[in-house]
């Protein structure tokens, strides 16, 4: 007799081998079953009704609504807009559809203010800051040092996003920057453009992940020492040159603790039993502080502060260090009035273009009107 400890009772599958009791079959044995998962991804501003389905594999695009009881099937990938209906398709000149719409973006209004819009409403603050200071102000200094509060925060989301996608109008942006900040520099050679640096950091922080968390210490050692090294090349090709990577790198590493902390997969990823949560606790500590002095120590070659002005620019580069180690991308447990928390989703959403459209309009009003550059 054949003891039934590994029969299963599944109505007539035909899976595996027979399981025999007394000489007569009784159920089927299943052998090396695996379940097999991808991931899916939805991104910022997206509504999923009660009751909806997504399945693995499926990609939702921003701001995308997916109306009660519909189903999101394997690998589909939905563009901006409102869909429903098993399989989901896109919804639209119904008053009905147009209705269900409305009601799910007003339930999600309150909770859509984010910790991240809130980080992108000071960066951006802080651009104009430094764009006006630049390029309308006989003294710049002060306007310098609080502008130079930006760019960290920046890459460090760059680092920090899951998403290593590359927006094309990133590219375009960045070119047209760079094309005319170098007509306003008599056609000298400039630097390309952060959005380009952008572009270039996802670009190979999609081969980063893997590497770090098999080898956390060797790979984060190995990739500081390079940025460090390089550093008098990468200021004259790139925008704040490895400065900008290193806070990148302190992104990526700073959004792995926040994974392994919560018990989330990495990357999709399980971690390898030597990347537990301490050690990448203490290298997201370790590279911000790299990332802290180098960027102090480059940024004063470059404005050379006074000593008032460097305190302040140190102080301040301490407490933005502070704020991005406590950093959790998530509901604001701090929900502002509708008017303010709708200015707050549209800077998040649009951050980038916001900051094209300053310095694109200050290049253009200084060409046009050279008497206002100081």
């Amino acid at each position: 007799m054949v003891a039934p400890l590994q029969c299963f009772d599944w109505n007539a599958v035909n899976y595996g081998n027979d399981c025999v009791i007394d000489g007569h079959p009784q159920f089927h044995t299943f052998e090396n079953m695996m379940l097999k998962v991808k991931r899916t991804q939805i991104h910022d501003g997206c509504a999923i009704g009660i009751g909806s389905t997504v399945m693995g594999g499926a990609v939702i695009e921003r701001d995308t609504t997916i109306l009660p009881l519909s189903l999101v099937l394997k690998e589909m990938n939905l563009a901006p807009a409102t869909y429903g209906g098993s399989p989901a398709e896109v919804v639209g000149g119904t008053n009905l559809s147009s209705g269900i719409h409305d009601a799910t973006r007003s339930t999600l209004k309150l909770q859509v203010v984010d910790n991240t819009d809130w980080l992108k409403a000071a960066a951006i603050i802080l651009v104009l800051v430094d764009h006006f200071g630049y390029f309308f102000m006989e003294d710049e200094l002060w306007w310098s040092v609080l502008g130079r509060f930006a760019a960290p925060i920046f890459f460090f989301l760059v680092g920090y996003a899951k998403s290593r996608t590359i927006p094309l109008h990133w590219i375009g942006l960045g070119v047209a920057l760079t094309l005319l900040d170098s007509a306003n520099a008599d056609w000298e050679w400039v630097a390309p453009n952060i959005l380009l640096s952008f572009v270039l950091v996802r670009f190979a922080f999609r081969y980063l992940p893997r590497l770090v968390q098999r080898y956390p210490w060797i790979s984060v050692a190995f990739l500081v020492s390079v940025f460090i090294a390089v550093l008098p090349l990468a200021a004259q090709l790139v925008d704040y040159g490895a400065e900008g990577w290193l806070w990148a790198l302190f992104g990526l590493l700073h959004r792995q603790y926040v994974d392994k902390r919560s018990g989330a997969k990495v990357d999709g990823l399980s971690l390898p039993p030597q990347a537990k949560k301490h050690t990448f606790g203490l290298l997201r500590l370790l590279t911000c502080a790299v990332a802290a002095v180098v960027y102090v120590w480059q940024e004063q070659l470059e404005f050379e502060f006074p000593q008032t002005e460097l305190i302040i620019f140190i102080l301040g580069v301490g407490v933005m260090s502070v704020i991005l180690c406590l950093f959790v991308r998530g509901r604001s447990r701090f929900q502002p009035p509708e008017k303010i928390a709708s200015a707050l989703r549209f800077i998040g959403r649009h951050t980038l273009e916001i900051y094209a459209i300053s310095l694109a309009a200050s290049e253009i009003i200084v060409w046009l009107v050279p008497s206002l550059e100081p």
